[in-house]
Order: structure tokens, then sequence, then C-alpha cells
């Protein structure tokens, strides 16, 4: 199946509230947000359903962004501009003997802002803006993907055991919670290894399944966000003149979960 699509879609202004900064006045109001969406893609399936093969191709042009800047210690929701998000997205699925099934997914991104000229600066640095027209999203990588491999197979008195693992990549991105192009809230990039053996009951009426997630104990951070009060705490690092705080991904983690359906 071949197919293409146009969409249209926004979201509602609204107002900064509980905030006297004189400075701060002008962005009491914030716009509604629009977006066009272009896409352009193709669903494939062998037959026999051996291999599934799916791709698209996206542009998205979002006018008035809303973005929540802290100016000081106050978040702001303020429109800063217009966004461009375009890439390809492919997934497959392969099943080349009975009972094994292979699956891939890939993503490219391309993600830039066409106009942000009044950023945030970053922390501990002067004047108060800087523009960041051409600069990506946060949480916005150029490359992300999944690999994954499982094995089912039945045993006696109608049980069936699943053996599965799982390899996510995400490419090297920016990582703040404020959008200021800050080199040092780049999270690079870090893959993650999960496996999973799972036993299922009868009429899959019940399931065990041992677990363990970032096999590897990749640390990574989820996001890295400003740390209010930095100077007065001692936290403020002299060379960046910035404090960050980086909120750490899980670690390894093993378990046992036991389901029931009733």
């Amino acid at each position: 199946m071949l197919f293409a699509t146009y969409s249209t879609g926004f979201k509602s202004g609204g107002f900064n509230s509980g905030n006297a900064n004189t400075a701060l006045g002008q962005l009491r109001v914030f716009n509604p947000e629009t977006v066009e969406d272009y896409e352009l893609g193709f669903k494939f399936q062998t037959s026999d359903r051996v291999l599934t093969l799916n791709a698209t191709a996206y542009r998205m042009d979002v006018s008035d962004f809303q973005e929540r800047a802290l100016f000081g210690i106050t978040p702001v929701v303020q429109n800063v501009g217009s966004l461009r998000q375009q890439g390809i997205e492919a997934e497959m699925t392969l099943k080349p003997i009975e009972r094994l099934q292979l699956n891939a997914a890939i993503a490219y991104l391309d993600s830039k802002f066409k106009s942000y000229p009044n950023a945030p600066n970053i922390p501990g640095l002067t004047p108060a803006t800087h523009d960041l027209s051409g600069y990506p999203l946060t949480f916005s990588p150029k490359v992300s993907g999944t690999a994954g491999i499982e094995y089912s197979a039945p045993v006696n008195d109608g049980l069936r055991v699943s053996l599965r693992s799982d390899l996510s990549y995400t490419g090297r991105h920016y990582a703040g919670t404020t959008i200021d192009g800050n080199p040092f809230t780049i999270q690079p990039g870090y893959a993650l290894l999960s496996a999973r053996a799972t036993l299922f009951g009868r009429d899959d009426r019940w399931s065990i399944a041992l677990f363990g997630d970032n096999l590897t104990d990749k640390r990574y951070c989820t996001n890295i966000a400003v740390q209010v009060f930095d100077a007065p705490l001692g936290l403020r690092n002299p060379t960046t003149g910035t404090g960050l705080r980086c909120f750490v991904g899980n670690p390894r983690t093993l378990g046992v979960r036991l389901t029931t359906s009733f």
C-alpha cells in the first residue's frame, strides 16, 4: 500500500500567571501553536507474511512554537518562532522460520529551528538572549533505532515459553529541559540491552517472567535541568558558569514479574 497524507493541528494559547516581574510583563500571553504535517510512505507484506516492511518520510512545520523557558527561576511559556522536523522512519519484521521472529526499526530526524532569535542564553553568561535559529529541538537525536529477536515454543500441558532480547539506540542529542543550546546538556549516544524469559500458562491465563533491563549498566541522562540557586548552594561550575543536574536513567535492573487474568 502506498499512501500520502496532509494534516494540520494546533495547541491553544494561554496566559502565564502569578508573575509580577515588569521585564516579563510582555510574556504574559502566548499565542496558539499551529502545525502542518506531510507524510509519504508505503506498507508491504509478503503473501506468506514472512516479511513485513513499512517506511514513511515526513515533514512537520510548526509555527509559533510554544517553549517553556526559564527566565531566572521563573518558568514562562512563550512563542519562539518556527520549527521544522523532517525525516524518515522504517520498520521491518521477519519470520525466517516457525516460532522465530526478528524485528528492527530505524529513524532519521533532521530537526531545526527556522527562527528562534530571542532564546534564553546559557545560565551564567551574558547577554540575556541569543539566536538559536538553525539549532535542533531538544530530545531530537538524528539517529535512533531498535532491534529485537524472539523465539517462542510450546511445552508440556499446554504451557508456552518465550525468549526475547531487545537492543535500543538513541543518538547524540540535547537533553536540557530548557532550549538554550548549552553544549553541556548534550547527551552522547547510548545503547540499552534488555532480555526476558517468559513462561505462559494454558490459554495464557497466567505468566511468569524473568527480565533484565539495561543489562550493560549504561549510565546516561534522561534529561538535564538547570540547578536553581546553583551559586548560593555552591553548585555552580566556575568553568562553565552554570549549574546543571542530570536525571540519571535506570541502572541495570533484574526482576521477576507474575501476571494473571480472570
